[in-house]
């Protein structure tokens, strides 16, 4: 057993690497498809949000031997199958062990009055109508230990963001995206990186 798992999980989805890929500039590696998608809404890295191109990241052979060699467990509770990294999250998609309902997915907003203010916990207790920081401290207090994978409603919600785009950590997802009130400050006509400087820039003037 590998003694830091999370090195095997992509940044974008949370889940294990799907064909890696590692960017030339910054050192990140993330799943290819995971990588395409956060470049044709912004190019620059997901995670550093360095300047790139698609052709920065290019398929590391490495960590893709390390996904074929290393094995562990299904993450669902009763489960008892062991595999290589690399089939293991095609079989934890559809473990019979998970639980029967489908991934919860978000309706995308219409164009008149998106709702980008109040979201409904993705795990559905029942938990609705709270604000970025409100769905944060609710998940981690709530379903910090929950690794269902759910779509983001915030990214659901936002002009860059993907209704189809399945986190398979959310808690951990949340502490790394979503950490501002972006409806307080927010030109949802910019891209996420100017956003998010203008955010952090206004929080600071208001404190």
């Amino acid at each position: 057993m590998d003694e830091d798992p999370a090195r095997f999980n992509c940044p974008v989805c949370q889940d294990i690497l799907e064909h890696p890929v590692t960017t030339r500039a910054c050192n990140h590696t993330f799943c290819r498809d995971c990588w395409n998608g956060s470049l044709s809404a912004s190019e620059k890295c997901p995670l550093c949000r360095h300047v790139c191109t698609l052709g920065d990241a290019l398929p590391n052979a490495n960590m893709d031997a390390e996904l074929h060699r290393v094995q562990r467990k299904c993450r669902y509770s009763g489960c008892e199958v062991t595999m290589a990294l690399n089939l293991l999250r095609d079989h934890e998609a559809s473990c019979p062990h998970a639980d029967d309902e489908p991934i919860p997915t978000v309706e995308p907003h219409g164009p008149a009055q998106p709702n980008r203010s109040t979201f409904n916990c993705p795990y559905e207790c029942g938990a609705e109508h709270l604000d970025i920081k409100q769905l944060v401290d609710h998940v981690l207090a709530d379903h910090k230990r929950v690794k269902k994978p759910v779509v983001c409603p915030v990214c659901a919600a936002m002009p860059w963001g993907r209704a189809d785009q399945v986190s398979g950590d959310f808690p951990a997802h949340l502490q790394a995206r979503h950490r501002f009130q972006y409806d307080t400050y927010t030109d949802f006509d910019k891209d996420d990186d100017e956003i998010l400087r203008e955010v952090m820039a206004r929080s600071l003037e208001d404190s």
